[in-house]
């Protein structure tokens, strides 16, 4: 649910990364189709959005650090070296913190598949249907909590500014890393399913790891979850730094967080600040209250998104469009209504 979800205002990003192919992504998006007061709105969703989860990610990488490889005194200690190191990255370059990403990508993927591999012999084809809750309630307040993994796409919507031909390229990055991820996750979730525990715990992957893998299984989940929450915390630092960048070049905000560095070619002011935001979102803010909130503040920014595309193809017909979304008013009206649906969830 959460993958069709995630779909609906996908799309809506491809159409107008097609149209805009520039860094600013939704904020940009909302500039150009509504008066200035919504987009500052649509904007800082985004930039507190981003910021919010990738602290999500930071404290978790903590917790999992200290009871899994090595317990600190202070318990943020490795969560806060690890944003130091994303932050220094993401000043330096974006081809360095491009290439850090793809091998981190790369080996969370690979532990995935690991794993998945692992317990495919497990999965039962004619009992799937008896497995899947038919509760809509627990299916939605499930999606709503996993939604935030399905974001990706925005992150890779904030780069259209320093990709080569963006207009074809981000759309169909956008479209691969959906699928992957779709798949990925949905294997991983039979695999759990068919794996015979007797309960269904937040300790249920490592426990099926361990039945599939033996007892190198847990580490695998444990490497996997680390590789993942750094992926995450990459790509969130990278484009809520666009969005400040975006704002302040049009005029939303001061205009030296929208200056690039000449030596480093990078948002130097806009990727320290949300570095700081992030360190005072992780270190002030409960885990549960930071996923509510990182939820809340990005939907509401892709409710705004989904409704600027129909008034877009009003106000601006003529304007070409090299990706069009089909079904146009209909699917960002689902995507809308879908993720209004996941916020009271």
């Amino acid at each position: 649910m959460a993958a069709v979800v995630a779909t609906f205002t996908a799309l809506t990003y491809c159409e107008f990364v097609s149209i805009y192919p520039r860094t600013g992504e939704g904020y940009l998006y909302a500039r150009k189709t509504f008066n200035p007061l919504s987009a500052y709105f649509v904007g800082w969703a985004l930039f507190l959005g981003y910021a919010s989860s990738c602290a999500f990610y930071i404290a978790s990488l903590s917790s999992y650090f200290n009871e899994f490889i090595w317990h600190s005194p202070w318990e943020s200690l490795f969560g806060v070296l690890m944003l130091i190191v994303l932050t220094l990255l993401n000043i330096k370059g974006t081809k360095e913190s491009g290439r850090f990403q793809i091998w981190v990508t790369a080996a969370k993927v690979l532990l995935l598949i690991w794993f998945i591999f692992g317990g495919l012999r497990f999965i039962e084809p004619q009992e799937l249907l008896n497995r899947f809750s038919r509760d809509i309630v627990a299916i939605g307040s499930t999606a709503a909590m996993v939604f935030i993994t399905f974001f990706g796409f925005s992150a890779i919507a904030a780069s259209a500014g320093e990709v080569r031909n963006p207009v074809k390229t981000i759309p169909r990055a956008i479209f691969i890393s959906m699928g992957v991820v779709t798949l990925l996750y949905t294997l991983v979730v039979l695999v759990v399913l068919f794996a015979g525990l007797e309960e269904y715990t937040e300790a249920a992957m490592g426990e099926a790891a361990q039945k599939f893998l033996g007892s190198i299984g847990g580490y695998v989940i444990i490497a996997g979850a680390i590789f993942s929450m750094i992926s995450a915390s990459n790509a969130s630092v990278m484009a809520g730094s666009r969005v400040l960048l975006s704002m302040g070049r049009l005029g939303h905000l001061p205009k030296e967080i929208g200056v690039i560095n000449e030596q480093t070619r990078t948002p130097v002011i806009a990727v320290m600040l949300i570095g700081g935001t992030i360190l005072v979102f992780a270190l002030l803010l409960p885990l549960e209250e930071l996923s509510y909130f990182a939820n809340t503040v990005l939907l509401l920014a892709l409710i705004l998104v989904n409704w600027a595309l129909i008034v877009h193809r009003r106000r601006f017909p003529d304007i070409e469009r090299p990706f069009r979304v089909p079904l146009v008013p209909l699917l960002p009206a689902l995507g809308i209504a879908a993720n209004l649906y996941l916020i009271v969830q």
